[in-house]
């Protein structure tokens, strides 16, 4: 059994997605250690804004992922709408999981740039725009899909 397979087998974690849609405000995450947060943007743009880092604008179809449930804001400039799915992934020992530890504690990756990841993200955007029955545990599973494939990247 290989390295990856091995530890996502020993230290397990779970996605919930909790949005999916149009999103035209702003959101407050606090601290969570036992869970991270996964955002992909389908369209428009979103701000991200995090104590002692940049702020991050994201303007195209991306992933930004928060392992180890870093407190992070998301802010719609200009009042413009943009579609996200957002998830929580929560590991196993939340972030003292060595899956959870592996990663950086923000995740950018624009969805040109993400490669192999990038059929998974498109047929997250496509379930996500689906109406079709089963379509919330077809998501988390999707996610959970997406989860392995970054872990197996870094």
């Amino acid at each position: 059994m290989d390295k990856i397979s091995s530890l996502v087998g020993r230290y397990s974690f779970r996605a919930r997605v909790f949005f999916n849609g149009v999103f035209c405000d702003a959101n407050a995450f606090p601290e969570d250690p036992a869970a991270g947060q996964l955002h992909l943007v389908r369209s428009g743009t979103v701000v991200f804004r995090q104590d002692g880092a940049e702020p991050l604008r994201v303007d195209e179809p991306a992933m930004v992922f928060y392992p180890r449930g870093s407190a992070h804001t998301l802010e719609i400039p200009d009042g413009a709408g943009a579609t996200l799915l957002c998830a929580h992934i929560r590991f196993e020992d939340g972030g003292a999981n060595p899956l959870a530890r592996a990663l950086p504690d923000r995740l950018y990756q624009p969805l040109n740039e993400m490669g192999a990841l990038r059929q998974t993200l498109e047929l997250l955007f496509t379930e996500a725009a689906s109406p079709s029955q089963g379509r919330e545990v077809i998501l988390d599973r999707l996610c959970d899909v997406l989860m392995v494939q970054v872990l197996r990247n870094e």
